[in-house]
Formats: C-alpha cells, sequence, structure tokens
C-alpha cells in the first residue's frame, strides 16, 4: 500500500523536492529515490515530478510501499532481516572498507535494489553488513541485477554525498570487463553515441533512436579474441553513467551484443547456449576516499565468464 505525505510544515514549502526528502528522510539513498521518481513510484499530486520539483503547502506526495521498509528506525540491536546466506556472502565479498566506505564485489543475478518481484537485493542488507556498524550502509551509485563487480557503500550520509558527488563530476574511474558476440572492426576506440530512454512499449529500453538523448562516451579495447566461437573479451572504460550504456554501446554502437544480453542482443546474444548468462562485470575501481586516500581495487575475470584467448 502506498504511503501517502502532505506537505504543512513551513520549512518543507518553497524546497526542491530532493532536498527535502533528503533531510526529512535521510534513510533514503539518492539512487533509491531516482528509481522511484523514474519508474514513476513516486508521485505529487497524481503526477510525475522530477527531483527539482518546488514543493508548495498542501502538497500530497505518494511514496511506494517499500518507503516504509527503507525509512524504518534503525538500531543497530534490532534483528537482522533478508537471507542469511546472501548476508554471508555479501561479508565475504568485501573487498576494501575504511572510515568512509565499503566496497563489495556484488554477486551477479542479485539486484542492488528492490522492485516489483524482488525479495531478495543488496539494499536489505544494509543495516547489518559490518559487525558494530552504527548507521545503515548507503548506495551510491548502480549496477544492474546482472552485472557482477564492484560496488561502493557509504558509511554515512555525508560520505554518500561526497561519493555521489564523485560519481557526477566524473572523478570516480570506472574498468569493466565485457565478452561480446562478434569482434570490432578495430581492436580499440571510442563510442560516443548518445542515449535516451524509450517510450510506449519499450520504456524499459535505452536506445540511441530515443527521442530526448543525453551525452554518452565509452572506449573499449580488445582483450582476447576466440574465432571458433566469434567472440570477444573486451575492458570497457565509460566516461559517462548513462543508464544500460555499455549494453547500449556494445549493440548500438559496435554492433556486438553483450554475451548473455537477451534484453538487448536477443537470439543474437545467446550464440553458445540460450542459458548464457549476460558476461559483464565491474572489475575496477579508482578513486579518492573520503578520507584522502587514493584507492584503487581490481578483481579478476570473473568465473562465469566463458574462456577467451585464457
Amino acid at each position: 500500500m502506498s504511503i501517502m505525505v502532505e506537505i504543512k510544515s513551513p520549512d518543507a514549502c518553497g524546497v526542491r523536492f530532493d532536498r527535502w526528502v533528503k533531510k526529512a528522510y535521510p534513510r533514503v539513498s539518492f539512487g533509491e529515490l531516482q528509481k522511484w521518481l523514474r519508474t514513476g513510484q513516486v508521485r505529487v499530486n497524481k503526477k510525475r515530478i522530477k527531483t527539482s520539483y518546488i514543493l508548495q503547502k498542501g502538497d500530497a506526495v505518494r511514496f511506494p510501499p517499500q518507503f516504509a521498509e527503507v525509512e524504518k528506525t534503525f538500531s543497530k540491536d534490532s534483528k537482522p532481516i533478508g537471507n542469511r546466506k546472501t548476508r554471508s556472502l555479501l561479508q565475504q565479498n568485501i573487498v576494501y572498507e575504511d572510515a568512509s566506505c565499503v566496497v563489495i564485489n556484488k554477486p551477479q543475478g542479485l539486484s542492488v535494489q528492490g522492485g516489483t518481484g524482488l525479495t531478495d537485493y543488496v539494499d536489505l542488507y544494509l543495516d547489518h553488513l559490518l559487525e558494530g556498524q552504527l548507521e545503515p550502509l548507503r548506495i551510491t551509485h548502480r549496477l544492474d541485477k546482472d552485472t557482477a563487480g564492484l560496488l561502493i557503500l557509504a558509511k554515512t550520509q555525508e560520505s554518500a554525498r561526497y561519493y555521489t558527488g564523485a560519481f557526477q563530476k566524473r572523478k570516480i574511474r570506472k574498468v569493466y570487463h565485457a565478452v561480446i558476440v562478434g569482434r570490432p572492426k578495430h581492436h580499440a576506440g571510442e563510442i560516443d553515441l548518445p542515449l535516451g530512454k524509450m517510450r510506449g512499449i519499450e520504456r524499459e529500453k535505452v536506445s540511441c533512436k530515443a527521442e530526448t538523448v543525453e551525452e554518452a562516451l565509452t572506449e573499449y579495447r580488445e582483450v582476447a579474441y576466440d574465432r571458433d566461437r566469434n567472440i570477444t573479451l573486451v575492458q570497457l572504460f565509460p566516461h559517462t553513467g548513462r543508464t544500460h550504456q555499455l549494453r547500449v554501446h556494445m549493440l548500438e554502437g559496435l554492433g556486438c551484443p553483450i554475451l548473455g544480453d537477451g534484453k538487448y542482443g536477443g537470439k543474437e546474444a545467446h550464440p553458445l547456449d540460450e542459458d548464457t548468462t549476460m558476461h559483464l562485470a565491474a572489475t575496477s575501481l579508482e578513486f579518492v576516499s573520503e578520507t584522502g586516500a587514493p584507492v584503487r581495487l581490481n578483481l579478476p575475470i570473473p568465473d562465469f565468464f566463458v574462456s577467451v584467448g585464457r
């Protein structure tokens, strides 16, 4: 059941919607709010809004049902929720920690945030992932459900703002590995292909053919090519962070869908086996921690990737 909030306080009137949420409901992460707005799960006066919407007295704000779970009172002594096996896996997958953040190697197939039909996702475990933590961890960026790899979780609201801002200002360097079907014409290059969200029945997809597009830039480099199976292992260096950017740039920019990415590549993405999972992983992060320490993290190519020249 949706949660309704009426704007009555003078302190909320005339304030940007995202700033009001950040102050009134600090447990709601920036990424979660963006997702709710993008999918129409948050509305004001029954209408979709943007984060820049200015609140007025009497506005009726509707939050989705999961808002109650996200905004529940945090207690370090409360009973952990979620699947014990998943929590243990996430704890084992912590690859870096300092005073401001934790970085985990997110397993493939696990969503970062909740949604329709999802019962297990990273956001469920933010209260009790670390022993003795004083407040819940916060998500600072997203990875698709079927994309494995490095994910930064902030330890405080201030740290979350720092890392979210660093991503927006492109101060965090990300590197991915992917296996694509086919072989690019050039061993290395740059894909400068603006992207936008489709409308109508394809509104969950992104394309360069959308009515409204935004800048999207990706560099790529061939690592290995398997001539017998016509698949290529590539490194990807995204300079922007558009939704599904790498998946669409591989398909529409290079004509080579990511292996296992049926959402965009259809049957072409499954030349080896129709049950092949998507071969995309965030394998490297380079950033300056909020503590001031330079951080460089590198993961090996995931075990679930099919071997390409290895």
